[in-house]
């Protein structure tokens, strides 16, 4: 029964913040007017400007958000119990999480529609737009996500099967609807059909020819090492080959069409999650609270702050979405009045995502499956199980959804990543300017910081993960408070949530390279590669980190001079 209750609890919660709080910081702080023209409107060219009905907007950025963050989040946070879990998705995502969106959005809309870069240029300094750009380029190098999709087709492989199937025929959909022009209702319902046959073709297979093959490429605890990095390298190369074609290819012919059919697919299976949620009442099998965890490096249960926050990314807050915001959906919105909407909006439905995805982990009994895709698939699928539908098919189901999860998620991050380091080496070593070349040095990053071989341990390179993506949400915050201050607005809305993010995020990447540290002084070969690459790069995101802040302060000091010196209106 508790398990209804918390999710009742919060559909309640986010509906009042997004009709009480949301509602009059739009009106009143942010002074959303629907007349002022949008950047779509006013350079609208039908390739990155272009005006977009706030419905399929709210949809494009629902998609574009919610990815693993929310699924693995609340799975890897049962560490702590599942009560400090969701008291961070609630109260993360109700005074910080929106906030980030909603004002990373309404800050590139107020600017033509330009990304952080160059908003850092304008409002901060030269140098804050070359520390953001080389932070954007080392937090899509993050590997968190690829390791825990990894682990996923490890102890489940027919999830890549069933995902090899659902691209191949996102691709088709692609094809169809704009090489050949057909109707997209009708071609979105035939692949939609299409992708769930081959689900249940891949499902009746596994137990037919495809057994000794997938029993092959299962890993167990009794699974000889050899065998298991053997594997392991074999779902590397698959994702990586995969992502980088993806990455590559116009987005037309593959971006596009597998970020739309995968709409279809995971929220067909969030909404029959949250069914079987609502009508089989599944029961809590793990405590409520554990510990608050041990300082000491590396821990069991790692200290609850700062660690808790950055291991639930997305489901309370992530710098992924400012992203999006200002790179993308704020060249498509309409009318500043669709703000709210959209910006908001997206990410309180991301928060119900993260809610189901704690219920999904809290109903497993001990022990645990690995972190991750192991555990996700386990739980879901008992919970569906409710419903009647087939463990072998729930299964399937779900190593499906995280897998295309990863995909949509990190075909963008390679192309943001190749982008900014372009960006970043482009004029002065030309080599950079290849797109071929920029997406090399993303990919080592993810094979040495991510693969067992290289010492990646699964749970504390998502760890890592998060206290950069989480730092990211920071200095997004960082951003949109000097603007705030700019235009003479309170600055405390997004100036409280700015220092609690920084302060723990910089606490949790220093943990984590002190952790990395520590493990590479016991281990041998090649195992101390990766696990000194982890800790550097922690360190020195830290560093951009408080570079950023450094610039923010001289910013704010050289605003408010002058707004001193100009006379009263």
């Amino acid at each position: 029964m508790i398990s209804l209750l918390v999710f009742i609890l919060g559909l309640v919660i986010y509906w009042i913040v997004y009709n009480t709080y949301v509602k009059w910081f739009d009106r009143n702080v942010m002074e959303a007017d629907p007349k002022r023209t949008t950047p779509a409107v006013m350079y609208m060219d039908g390739v990155e400007f272009f005006p977009t009905s706030k419905y399929v907007l709210l949809g494009f950025q629902s998609k574009s958000i919610t990815g693993l963050g929310p699924v693995f989040g609340p799975i890897a946070a049962i560490t702590w119990g599942w009560l400090p879990g969701l008291l961070w998705i609630l109260i993360g995502n109700t005074f910080i999480g929106w906030i980030q969106d909603y004002n990373s959005l309404m800050a590139s809309v107020r600017h033509e529609g330009s990304s952080f870069g160059p908003i850092a240029y304008t409002l901060i300094s030269p140098l804050a737009r070359l520390l953001m750009l080389s932070y954007i380029f080392f937090n899509m190098s993050s590997p968190g996500a690829l390791t825990m999709v990894v682990a996923a087709y490890k102890s489940y492989p027919i999830g890549g099967f069933a995902i090899l199937l659902t691209t191949l025929i996102a691709i088709l959909f692609g094809y169809m609807v704009y090489k050949k022009r057909m109707n997209i209702l009708y071609t979105t319902l035939i692949c939609v059909v299409l992708m769930f046959v081959a689900m249940f073709g891949v499902v009746a297979a596994s137990l037919g020819p495809l057994k000794p093959l997938l029993d092959w490429l299962t890993v167990k605890a009794t699974t000889p090492r050899e065998h298991a990095l053997f594997v392991e390298s074999l779902w590397f190369a698959f994702i990586i080959i995969w992502t980088a074609i993806s990455a590559l290819l116009p987005v037309w012919s593959f971006l596009t069409p597998v970020n739309y059919m995968a709409f279809y697919l995971v929220w067909l299976f969030q909404f029959a999650l949250i069914a079987a949620i609502i009508t089989t009442f599944p029961s809590f099998n793990q405590p409520a609270f554990t510990s608050f965890g041990q300082l000491a490096v590396p821990a069991a249960i790692p200290p609850l702050w700062p660690m808790m926050p950055v291991t639930i990314m997305c489901g309370a807050i992530s710098g992924w979405h400012s992203l999006v915001g200002t790179s993308a959906t704020s060249k498509q919105l309409e009318s500043e009045g669709d703000a709210r909407f959209i910006g908001a909006g997206a990410m309180l439905m991301e928060g119900i995502v993260a809610i189901t995805s704690l219920i999904s982990v809290a109903v497993l009994a001990s022990p645990l499956p690995p972190p991750g895709g192991p555990r996700y698939v386990a739980g879901t699928a008992q919970i569906l199980g409710g419903i009647a539908i087939p463990s072998a098919v729930a299964a399937a189901w779900a190593a499906q959804v995280i897998g295309i999860q990863h995909i949509t998620l990190t075909q963008i991050g390679l192309r943001i990543g190749r982008l900014a380091l372009s960006e970043l080496l482009g004029e002065k070593i030309k080599i950079f300017k290849n797109k071929y070349v920029c997406i090399i040095p993303v990919v080592l990053i993810w094979i040495f910081m991510g693969h067992t071989y290289f010492g990646a341990i699964a749970d504390y390179i998502w760890r890592m993960g998060g206290g950069i993506n989480q730092l990211q949400a920071g200095l997004a915050l960082t951003i949109v408070t000097v603007w705030m201050i700019s235009r003479r607005k309170p600055w405390f809305y997004t100036g409280i949530p700015m220092i609690f993010m920084l302060v723990t995020t910089m606490a949790s990447l220093i943990y984590s390279a002190a952790t990395f540290a520590e493990l590479a002084g016991r281990s041998t070969g090649p195992a101390v590669v990766g696990l000194l690459l982890a800790a550097a790069i922690s360190t020195i995101l830290v560093i951009l980190g408080i570079g950023m802040c450094y610039q923010a302060v001289k910013a704010i000091t050289r605003i408010r001079r002058e707004t001193a010196a100009k006379p009263p209106a």
